[in-house]
């Protein structure tokens, strides 16, 4: 079964380069970018996969540890991370966005869209976003924090 996927993998892999213009197969970032987007490889779907990861029956704890630590780089490499105070950042915003209630979380990802915010900047925009609301609305808010 898992060669399955990996067949099917490759072959829709193969298709989706087949559609590039020539002049992009000379750029291995123009194949890279293409090929994430079919794959909706996204920095979510690397974080999700990276949260949601657990011991399979047949792997030892060490590989289990590499295969996390591979999940990490792929979702910290997502996110362009490249110093410790950016790793930190990124850990509070991901902590943060996991504190936000569903509508504030939801205008915080239509502005992130497909960049990374600052925990500052998340901050900011759900605060500009909870003062903007009825004050119905500010109490449903504070109310699904506890």
């Amino acid at each position: 079964m898992e060669y399955d996927r990996f067949s099917f993998g490759v072959v829709k892999a193969k298709a989706a380069i087949g559609r590039l213009p020539l002049s992009d197969l000379e750029s291995y970032e123009a194949v890279k970018t293409h090929l994430l987007r079919e794959f909706r490889q996204t920095p979510l779907f690397f974080k999700t996969r990276f949260d949601n990861a657990t011991k399979m029956a047949d792997e030892s704890h060490v590989v289990l540890a590499g295969r996390l630590r591979s999940m990490l780089d792929y979702y910290v490499r997502s996110r362009s991370v490249s110093n410790l105070s950016e790793l930190m950042d990124l850990l509070v915003s991901d902590r943060l966005k996991a504190c936000l209630s569903v509508d504030v979380l939801n205008h915080v990802l239509t502005a992130e869209g497909s960049k990374t915010l600052t925990s500052s900047e998340i901050a900011s925009i759900s605060d500009i976003y909870v003062a903007s609301r009825p004050v119905e609305t500010k109490r449903n808010v504070n109310a699904s924090a506890n």
